[in-house]
């Protein structure tokens, strides 16, 4: 598999377009393991190359992509919070050795996590947004894209803190719109969006 995942790399670097079914059978590995830089790569190529045929196919894809990183993410996040907490109990006991390394520590998962909410982001800009026709896809983008504002929010401070907070209000915004003029109530992409906004003015 890790071979499959070479030719594709080294296709791409030369520009030779590979078999349609190949890239779909990379991405796939790439789902599973958790690549988000690859599997990021493969969705861009096939919504280039028009392999993604209709939205729903776009639709389709990213969940199998999002719920992949599901995982990984939530550790993150948890991560970053503990990591804070024990952070805020050093530096309250004076332990200025531990609290620098913890600080290192705590600076490499949020590089992690920024890395991660950046590439979403550009994707979801760049290519997903603009393309999204049908009102669950807009609704569903759209929350997505203030879902990983959101994350940036948690931990950045300062200007960038502000930006990536208005930035998540913007989009849930925008979706909440869409989703109140053309998705029933039940709707469960609706739901969700309502749950999430709900979250973000909660810790706002």
């Amino acid at each position: 598999m890790e071979e499959a995942v070479k030719i594709f790399e080294e296709g791409k670097m030369n520009g030779i377009k590979l078999d349609a079914g190949f890239i779909a059978f990379v991405f796939t590995f790439a789902c599973k393991q958790q690549n988000i830089r690859l599997g990021l790569e493969l969705l861009e190529e096939m919504k280039v190359r028009g392999l993604l045929i209709s939205n729903k196919v776009v639709y389709a894809s990213l969940l199998m992509l999002f719920f992949s990183l599901l995982g990984f993410k939530i550790l993150q996040r948890q991560k970053c919070r503990i990591i804070s907490s024990i952070e805020q109990k050093e530096e309250s006991r004076g332990n200025g050795e531990h609290v620098n390394s913890i600080k290192e520590y705590r600076s490499k998962i949020e590089n992690e996590l920024s890395k991660i909410s950046d590439g979403i982001l550009k994707l979801l800009d760049s290519k997903l947004i603009p393309s999204a026709t049908s009102g669950d896809s807009k609704v569903f983008y759209l929350k997505i894209k203030g879902d990983y504002h959101r994350y940036l929010a948690e931990f950045k401070t300062g200007a960038e803190h502000k930006e990536a907070a208005e930035s998540t209000l913007t989009a849930y915004k925008a979706a909440q719109d869409i989703a109140s003029a053309e998705l029933a109530p039940t709707h469960p992409i609706r739901l969700g969006l309502a749950l999430n906004f709900l979250c973000f003015i909660m810790r706002s």
